[in-house]
């Protein structure tokens, strides 16, 4: 008697196919789970932004001055017996007191002199604050020559006597008198003044 089943059998290329099926399949699975570790393993990059920048610089002709020893330029009248004055006390800013330095050229540059801390008016004035009143004051005047003929009014722009060259330093000198015929009380007397350079 012959007893057969359900299931017909298997030739052999249905079964080389079936494994090349499986192999197939195991191997997408390795490839699945390698692509995993790589992503779980491989490092984190910090995201990035970028911003254009513009850099300048403003480049401008103009003068430099200098005092001596860096302090306010000086003009200094020394010192007088007090009393009624006879005759006028000139004085000069020492040589050096005052240096200008220009990277540019100029023909027709100008010097003035603002006013004082004590002016009266057009009237410069040196002033001692523990002398109450007029009493207090010492006028003088400052002038742009040695002859004492160009006078620094206050803001009143004096041409500058000689050209100026570009990268040439020169000295600035003001000149300085106090009138006689005062009445000049014992003490110290001071004034301050801003001198301004012009192309």
């Amino acid at each position: 008697m012959i007893v057969t089943t359900g299931v017909e059998p298997q030739s052999s290329t249905h079964t080389a196919d079936m494994k090349r099926i499986e192999t197939m399949i195991r191997k997408a699975l390795w490839s699945a789970g390698g692509a995993a570790v790589l992503l779980a393993t491989a490092p984190a990059f910090a995201q990035t932004a970028n911003v254009t920048i513009d850099f300048k610089i403003d480049v401008i002709d103009g003068c430099s001055i200098t005092t001596g020893g860096g302090a306010p330029a000086l003009l200094d009248f020394g010192t007088t017996q007090g009393g009624l004055s006879t005759t006028a006390i000139d004085a000069q800013t020492a040589a050096g007191n005052i240096t200008v330095l220009c990277n540019a050229a100029s023909s027709a540059a100008t010097f003035s002199i603002g006013p004082g801390k004590n002016d009266f008016g057009s009237q410069r004035n040196l002033n001692n604050p523990l002398i109450v009143g007029p009493a207090g004051n010492i006028a003088y005047r400052l002038f742009h020559n040695p002859a004492r003929t160009m006078e620094y009014l206050p803001d009143q722009k004096i041409p500058i006597s000689q050209p100026i060259l570009a990268g040439v330093p020169f000295e600035l000198t003001i000149y300085g008198r106090v009138e006689g015929g005062q009445n000049l009380l014992a003490g110290g007397y001071t004034d301050q003044a801003t001198g301004t350079l012009a192309l």
